[in-house]
C-alpha cells in the first residue's frame, strides 16, 4: 500500500504532486528504514 492509497482510506482526497519518496527523503533521518517510519508518523501529524 502506498502512502497516498493509506490517506485515501482515512478519506483524505488525493495530494497533487504527492510522492512518497520526496516526502521520505525529506525527513531528517540517517537510517532508512527509520525515515520511512517518520514518514508515516508525520503524515498522521500533518493531517
Amino acid at each position: 500500500m502506498t502512502i497516498q492509497e493509506d490517506l485515501n482510506s482515512f478519506g483524505i482526497a488525493d495530494i497533487k504532486g504527492f510522492d512518497d519518496h520526496e516526502v521520505i527523503a525529506a525527513l531528517p533521518s540517517v537510517d532508512a528504514e527509520e525515515k520511512e517510519k517518520s514518514a508515516f508518523t508525520f503524515l498522521y501529524i500533518s493531517f
